[in-house]
């Protein structure tokens, strides 16, 4: 085992020193937290609490309060993190008050991730046991799924012993309740509508058989110390069940609550079986991440139908038959009209009820959206839309456009009849409501045809389109999006049912429709809500706490078609379109703009003003692009190499930046820097590399979305811990960052040299291209091992880990990011790890 050699990069903070040159409380109290964050810190933190106590501040950094948003003090993260040596200095009772940890007390923390020697010791300290939190559990009922016989035992007769004094229970889930379903509940207290559930039934009634021959002595100022069960709905750590569904978790017979805050931990893979021939048995099926079986052998599932569909809660009296509506005249185009004007309502309620969080209210009144149009020869490309399927949760729409609207119009100028205009009325209020969403599966090719299809009509503006394709690109790992490439493998992954495909090659302009064309083209639209509430019901909006559609604000889009005039001939260089690529669909030219509904709207497409008719040749465009229109050189490019970061402004480590190397460099200067540079310059940098450099920082970019075929593996290591990064010191010529940073690094090396002016390293990574930049704090170098076909590997740890980790509002973010990509192993001689990556680094 070769010696590990001194860690540099960054020069340890002097905290103390920082401590003192603080006047505000609250500074103080934030330094002291971030400090706890991290386990091993036991000198530094006794410094600061013992300068803490001699000024008299100490009772002050401990407080939290929800007003300022301090909802956990030092000690709640030290007993969270383990952190035995640095909880002996803090032992201090104090309660949380953030709305989701309401009188959590530290002991709370170091239950919940099964500190038990934290725990004893808090308890031996005299830290009290009295106390229900906002979930409706106490510290016994959540150690009877977290901690061992002997410890659980330990807490038993520690709480019988302070009952027993004279001591009280302190219950906040009557006074602070958070309205939500919570498992690991103490029996002996009520339980409210909000836990309740029909899983409860046997075990309650256990309980109160258990009171019935109870000993009177064991009883407390009406409070029971011997009964049984000890816990009701007992929680399962998530990576430990083969089932890791929220509903399994709350009705699988007592399984458990899903515990989304954890780390998963990775499972060894199971080792193929070799068949006598040699070969390896096919797979039958693979594990999703939201926790359901997906079946490779689609054949064999049950079909699903439309019934299975909707919620028969929803309809409130309707038949099947209104359940399905075909919309082929203006009478029923006034029932499409109904629904949409209901789900607008609803969504107004539901934006202003406190109860429903931002996930839940989009679910409920999101409408799904699918075309069909004769198949015909290249997949039907050159023939219009005839169908149009919308549907809720509640009902299902046919909108048949043959029958509704004029055939072969070529010219979006063109002025519609009297049907249209009310077909058009009707659609824009869903269309162009910002409350409501649409949601399809590779939805830009159906909203594209239907602009080209009717150019006349409602069909080229699209406010909160979602892509189900997408999301699966987010919630399922990379294996099981391979599977997840159609609609009918997605349904038979999340819902473990067959979608019926044999209409889709039909006869779609054969009038009248027969039921099953109907009841297939009607099921493709209204299955895509039930999807995504399945989804969002198997864990998703329970691991963002109902925030999944704000924190992955691209999944949201408005789209615009415009059409281009079509004596052009269709070139990229004529045309600017922001935001935005040119299309052809149905022998019509026109461009289609998609942006987050975040964003304000890019402008409408323009014409490139060229120099001359012809193209112009390589060297004419790099004299345009160095000159500007009055014909004078452009200011010189200020190289990043020579400017020095503010690195003492850096964002927190956690944050999500841009889309592009330029945002993160932007920050590391800092704004005041940027503002000062003169018009028309920028900063000069080669953006292809994944190294770049600033006079006093290395910026590493990683992106986990390549192929891999021009790097090899990189990624996360130890849980996030560390980062393998690969270095290739002859791209460029020898001449990039890399090889500068390669040389820097074998130079200390070889001399063991830390000094002060040694360059921090930076860490920017992101899932695909399709995500923000993620800045991951500062890095150490741990070794730089070269490899066997000339590149260099440069492990690095985390130096912001803990922080990472720590902060339960970035914790989901970082730990996405980490396991993104764990299908491919790391081959011979690469770095041990417990979640192996393969990844491409740009």
């Amino acid at each position: 085992k070769k010696p590990k050699l001194p860690r540099w990069g960054t020069e340890p903070k002097d905290r103390l020193k920082e401590y003192k040159s603080l006047a505000c409380i609250t500074e103080k109290a934030q330094l002291l937290r971030t400090t706890s964050r991290k386990k091993g810190r036991v000198e530094t933190m006794k410094h600061l609490i013992d300068e803490a106590v001699h000024t008299g501040d100490f009772p002050h950094l401990m407080s939290t309060s929800a007003e300022v948003g301090v909802n956990k003090n030092a000690l709640h993260l030290c007993s969270w993190k383990g952190d035995f040596d640095t909880v002996k200095y803090l032992v201090y009772q104090s309660i949380s008050k953030s709305d989701g940890n309401y009188g959590k007390t530290p002991i709370f923390y170091a239950l919940t991730q099964c500190r038990g020697d934290v725990v004893r010791y808090l308890v031996s300290e005299g830290a009290s046991l009295l106390y229900v939190n906002n979930k409706g559990q106490t510290p016994c009922s959540i150690a009877v799924s977290h901690m061992e016989e002997d410890t659980c035992q330990f807490l038993y007769d520690a709480e019988a012993k302070e009952l027993g004094n004279g001591g009280v229970f302190v219950n906040y889930r009557e006074s602070h309740s958070d309205s939500k379903f919570y498992g690991d509940l103490d029996p002996r207290f009520e339980i409210d509508a909000d836990n309740f559930g029909d899983d409860l039934t046997l075990q309650l009634q256990d309980f109160r058989e258990s009171l019935a021959g109870a000993n009177g002595a064991t009883i407390h100022n009406n409070i029971p110390t011997k009964f049984s069960p000890r816990s009701l709905r007992p929680t399962v750590r998530w990576w430990k069940r083969e089932d890791k569904s929220l509903a399994n978790a709350n009705f699988g017979g007592g399984s458990g609550e899903v515990t989304f805050s954890q780390p998963r931990k990775s499972k060894p893979k199971p080792k193929a079986v070799v068949q006598p021939s040699g070969l390896r048995q096919p797979k039958q099926c693979q594990t999703s991440s939201l926790g359901t079986i997906t079946p490779l052998d689609v054949d064999s599932l049950d079909r699903l139908t439309i019934e299975q569909v909707h919620d028969p809660q929803l309809l409130n009296g309707c038949t099947n038959g209104e359940a399905q509506t075909l919309v082929d005249c203006l009478y029923s185009l006034k029932a499409l009209e109904s629904e949409i004007d209901r789900t607008r309502l609803l969504a107004e309620t539901l934006a202003n009820c406190d109860e429903y969080t931002t996930d839940e209210a989009l679910v409920e009144t999101i409408w799904g959206l699918d075309c069909e149009w004769f198949p015909g020869k290249n997949c039907g490309r050159d023939n219009p839309v005839a169908t149009l399927q919308l549907s809720t949760q509640r009902r299902s729409f046919l909108i048949d456009l043959q029958c509704l609207c004029q055939a072969n119009t070529l010219d979006h100028l063109s002025a519609p009849n009297e049907t249209e205009m009310e077909l058009t009325r009707v659609l824009s209020k869903l269309f162009i409501d910002t409350s409501l969403q649409l949601i399809g599966f590779g939805v830009l090719a159906d909203l594209g045809k239907l602009a080209a299809s009717f150019p006349h009509l409602c069909f080229c503006l699209y406010n909160g389109v979602i892509d189900l394709q997408k999301i699966s690109t987010i919630v399922l790992s990379k294996s099981d999006r391979i599977h997840a490439s159609s609609l009918q493998a997605t349904v038979a992954m999340v819902l473990e049912r067959r979608l019926d495909k044999s209409e889709q090659c039909s006869d779609w302009t054969r009038r009248p429709l027969s039921n099953e064309q109907v009841d297939y083209a009607t099921l493709d639209a209204a299955v895509l809500p039930f999807i995504l509430k399945q989804m969002m019901e198997q864990g998703i909006s329970e691991r963002y706490k109902g925030n999944f559609f704000s924190t992955h604000e691209q999944l949201t889009s408005n789209i615009r078609f415009t059409f281009l005039q079509e004596d052009e001939p269709r070139s990229e260089a004529r045309w600017h379109v922001p935001m935005g690529k040119i299309t052809t669909q149905l022998s019509k030219q026109l461009s289609r703009q998609c942006w987050p509904s975040t964003q304000g709207i890019p402008d409408l497409p323009s014409k490139r003003i060229l120099p001359s008719e012809s193209r112009p040749t390589k060297k004419e465009r790099a004299h345009i692009r160095k000159v500007d229109t009055n014909g004078g050189k452009r200011p010189k490019p200020v190289q990043l190499r020579d400017v020095m970061g503010k690195l003492d402004d850096l964002p927190a480590p956690g944050t999500t930046l841009g889309y592009t190397k330029d945002s993160c460099v932007h920050r590391v200067l800092g704004r005041a820097f940027i503002n000062a540079l003169p018009e028309q310059t920028h900063i000069g940098f080669n953006r292809r590399s994944g190294v770049i450099e600033t006079s006093n920082a290395w910026i590493i970019f990683c992106n986990f979305g390549g192929s891999g075929t021009k790097r090899p593996s990189s990624g996360f290591l130890k849980e996030g811990r560390e980062f393998r990064f690969n270095l290739n010191p002859n791209t460029y010529q020898g001449k990039s960052s890399e090889k500068s940073l390669c040389d820097f690094i074998s130079s200390r090396q070889e001399i063991g040299l830390h000094t002060e002016s040694d360059k921090n390293i930076l860490l920017f990574a992101r899932g695909s291209s399709r995500h923000k930049y993620t800045y991951c704090g500062t890095c150490t170098c741990i070794e730089l091992i070269p490899t066997e076909v000339g590149s260099k590997d440069l492990l690095l740890n985390l130096v912001d880990y803990s922080q990472l980790v720590g902060d339960e509002s970035i914790a989901g973010v970082f730990f996405e990011l980490v396991q993104n990509d764990s299908a491919n192993p790391a081959g011979e001689g690469a770095f041990e790890s417990t979640i192996p990556f393969s990844r491409r680094v740009i």
